[in-house]
């Protein structure tokens, strides 16, 4: 649900800071998709009874407080 509203508000802040349109396009999809493969990376870790890495957990982190510093 939050790809929803993320996706047409980066596309937006993307060509409002002179992206050609393809590009703004791409953008919200590598974060949210940094997103996604960064938890899917820590369930599957804690389901194998492993504590998660340092590199997903700091993908989360970035992929969810980046584009809200950004507006």
């Amino acid at each position: 649900m939050s790809a929803v509203v993320s996706y047409p508000h980066m596309y937006e802040l993307a060509l409002r800071h002179g992206e050609p349109e393809w590009r703004a396009a791409l953008s919200p999809l590598s974060v949210d998709g940094m997103i996604v493969g960064a938890s899917m990376t820590l369930l599957g870790d804690a389901r194998h009874g492993r504590r998660g890495g340092l590199l997903p957990w700091t993908l989360l982190v970035l992929g969810s407080i980046c584009p809200t510093m950004l507006c």
